[in-house]
């Protein structure tokens, strides 16, 4: 899960959410995401093309943590000054009724799919990473407050 300014089609569209004060579904609030930010992937690209030891090796570039849903957005609505509002939706029930619709051929804003991925954890260890190339990917918060900290906080 790659973020940073603009539409990167997830944390980009979670903050719009928190901000617009839309409901957030609660869907696997415990399932780990490790988003990272996009000048931390670009440095690691090129410490990896630049430096001999990371010839021929292949390196996990997450965030500097993993984090649950419910800390995600609960950061993004501290950093927003706002109190998001979460939905607990029950994920097995809503990927059931997402697959069923998809079966009419409608076209829906999620798919069944989508929702199975929310719960799988998405953690990563980073530790070669960090080791080899000097790897220090801003924390979730110190990368969300450069892209969406208000004017002169």
């Amino acid at each position: 899960m790659i973020f940073g300014e603009g539409d990167d089609r997830n944390i980009s569209r979670l903050v719009e959410r928190i901000r617009r004060g839309a409901w957030i579904p609660g869907i696997g609030g415990g399932c780990l995401h490790q988003p990272v930010f996009v000048d931390d992937v670009v440095a690691a690209i090129l410490a990896s093309a630049v430096l001999p030891v990371a010839r021929g090796r292949i390196y996990a570039i997450a965030g500097a943590r993993a984090l649950t849903w419910d800390e995600l957005v609960t950061t993004v609505g501290d950093i927003l000054g706002k109190s998001p509002r979460v939905l607990p939706m029950p994920a097995g029930a809503v990927a059931r009724l997402l697959a069923l619709i998809e079966t009419t051929g409608l076209s829906l804003p999620i798919r069944a799919e989508q929702v199975q991925r929310m719960l799988d954890d998405k953690a990563y260890d980073i530790t070669p990473a960090r080791e080899d190339l000097g790897y220090r990917p801003h924390t979730f918060r110190a990368a969300l407050e450069r892209i969406h900290a208000p004017p002169g906080s």
